[in-house]
């Protein structure tokens, strides 16, 4: 059958049925009541509402008018159910009470596209001045690479060397002012977008226009009526936060979870059910499909020349795959979710593509970039008893839970990076069967030590938390000696380093100490060799697997009371490198930063949430 020759018949269709709910309107008895909010999902954005309606109906067709729905109601949203009656339909009436606000809301909506225009055009010439200075950079490795290549020749210009460099400080110092005032118009325009967002917001909240729902409700008997009215609102939601309780010498520690909540929907909740919930309402339920992957060879393929370029192609990747998961999920139709799944899918041909043509130096690169999003778990917490909330500009806060989880309390001292040693506590949820991500202000003693993060956290995973600073406890990392020495075509240098304990306590303590040695991927240019002087490096599973193979260090060391000066705690390790003798150490360029930040990077995700 021709679909274009059903559409009259569809349009007929509908338009009956239409007519038909107008006559049952007219013929049914129609009554008004505003009802009561019983319950209130509230998401992190949004809320879900549930009015109760009770009214005495008639044995046929009823019209409730269910009056006063709030402002920031969301029109598609809304949905009626009964045990005492089959519900035909429901919809929504809007009615203008006075001046039409709509002028006022496109006059500012066309304001704010303009200024959002704006920053996007910012945020590209800054993605420009980044490209910018990106190259200035291989041009400052190039001239460096070349100068010592002249230098060695006796072939040095110093004249066109110093030119160049000159050039190249005097556009960097251009490019970094042009950063900061790039940063500080896009500032200042995002400060003018939220001014105008706010005005926005206050003209929908003032609108002089009232929203009726009609509900249609056929009964096979006379008697009283309980209908459950379902229906979004907008400017509601809520971020969790915490309060962590410690004191010295215990095991547990004592978590307040509490609930920030925004309530600006236009209506007040008074003792209502409440639920918190982590979900998304209007997030697709349909899962990705993966489509085949094929690949053709060709004469002279060309990948991709160096390391940065790979590292460009490799993110490009990651947020255009994130961006069509975004849209997946998002999807109202299936249209919609078919197309954004084929946009994930030619993401992924890029990625594999990548993981085809890879170097061994790239692998690192796909592994950052390849780690799976830390999407939020889509939890609810029922809270008990019922709560009001009116609808006002001030956030309000609501416990949550209280509850009390086992800790394993030590110290870690970085004596590379700081002499002060500091309190962390590795806490395990067996409470909860998710803490969402969120600020924590921590308490050690009943005293304020600091604020922090806690991740997306399971029932049984481990998570670390810091306690501030103890300043009984110090430590100080020395290189007391260095040797030089030429072992044939090679060159051997020596390190001796000490590092000191200082215990001003009266208790024993428990310090992990971490310290580092040079570590290069291109093994043969290089061989190093440890000496741990007897001082035995932790036997910790998760250190060893992911922290020792890039040459970081760890002792776990116990403090014996009152150990200072003197009687200080020593550690003493020794390290060779021993190298081709025409060849000198430096730090790494652009490509070995960008490395060690990421390692950096899953080192910090390893040691936060285990």
């Amino acid at each position: 059958m021709n679909q274009n020759s059903c559409l009259p018949n569809c349009f007929i269709a509908k338009l009956g049925f239409a007519f038909l709910i107008f006559l049952n309107s007219l013929s049914a008895d129609v009554q008004g009541v505003e009802g009561k909010i019983k319950e209130v999902i509230l998401y992190r954005n949004q809320a879900m509402i549930v009015r109760e309606i009770k009214s005495n109906l008639k044995k046929g067709s009823n019209e409730v008018v269910v009056t006063n729905l709030p402002s920031g109601i969301i029109q598609n949203s809304l949905f009626a159910e009964s045990k005492s009656g089959e519900v035909r339909a429901t919809r929504i009436k809007t009615q203008e009470l006075d001046e039409d606000p709509q002028s006022g809301i496109r006059e500012l909506d066309e304001k704010l596209e303009q200024v959002g225009i704006e920053i996007s055009r910012l945020n590209k010439l800054l993605v420009i001045n980044g490209s910018k200075m990106s190259y200035l950079q291989k041009q400052e490795e190039f001239v460096t690479t070349t100068e010592k290549l002249e230098l060695s020749r006796g072939v040095l210009n110093a004249g066109t060397l110093k030119e160049i460099t000159l050039f190249n400080f005097e556009q960097k110092k251009e490019l970094a002012l042009e950063e900061h005032n790039l940063t500080q118009e896009i500032k200042k325009l995002q400060n003018e977008k939220n001014v105008l967002q706010r005005k926005r917001n206050q003209l929908i909240q003032t609108s002089k226009r009232s929203y009726d729902a009609s509900i249609f409700l056929e009964k096979e008997e006379d008697g009283e009526s309980v209908i459950r009215l379902y229906y979004l609102v907008n400017n509601a939601g809520w971020t969790p936060t915490y309060n962590f309780y410690a004191k010295s010498g215990e095991k547990t520690i004592r978590i307040e979870f509490n609930a920030r909540i925004q309530q600006l929907s236009g209506e007040n909740w008074e003792n209502v059910a409440l639920t918190l919930s982590n979900a998304t309402p209007a997030v697709s339920a349909v899962s990705p499909v993966l489509s085949p992957f094929r690949i053709t060879l060709s004469d002279g393929g060309v990948g991709l020349t160096n390391q940065d370029d790979f590292r460009v192609s490799s993110k490009q990747i990651a947020q255009k795959r994130s961006h069509a998961y975004k849209k997946q999920m998002g999807s109202k139709s299936r249209e919609e979710s078919d197309e954004s799944n084929w946009e994930m899918n030619i993401a992924a041909n890029d990625y594999q593509n990548l993981e085809l043509i890879a170097k061994d130096e790239d692998l690192n690169l796909l592994k950052t970039e390849g780690q799976q999003e830390n999407s939020s778990p889509g939890a609810n917490f029922p809270l008990s008893g019922t709560v009001s909330l009116p609808s006002k500009n001030d956030q309000q806060l609501i416990k949550v839970e209280k509850l009390e989880v086992p800790a394993e309390f030590y110290l870690v001292s970085t004596p590379l990076l700081t002499n002060y040693v500091f309190r962390e506590a590795e806490i395990q949820n067996n409470a909860l069967e998710n803490f969402l991500e969120g600020s924590v202000s921590c308490y050690l003693d009943n005293r304020f030590v600091g604020k922090g993060e806690i991740p997306n956290v399971s029932r049984g995973q481990t998570f670390l938390m810091g306690f501030g600073i103890d300043s009984k406890i110090r430590t100080k990392r020395v290189l007391y000696d260095k040797n030089e020495k030429f072992l044939g075509g090679n060159k051997e240098i020596s390190f001796a380093v000490r590092i000191l304990l200082e215990n001003f306590s009266d208790k024993e303590i428990t310090v992990r100490v971490l310290d580092r040695i040079p570590v290069e991927d291109e093994k043969e240019k290089f061989r190093l060799t440890l000496d741990l002087n007897g001082n035995q490096i932790s036997k910790d599973e998760l250190y060893n697997q992911y922290e020792r193979p890039k040459g970081i260090l760890r002792w776990d060391v116990n403090l014996l009371p009152e150990t200072s000066s003197s009687k200080s705690k020593v550690l003493e390790y020794n390290y060779k490198l021993e190298f081709d003798k025409n060849l000198s150490i430096t730090l790494p360029g652009a490509n070995k930063t960008e490395q060690m930040k990421n390692e950096f990077k899953e080192i910090q995700k390893m040691r936060y949430k285990k």
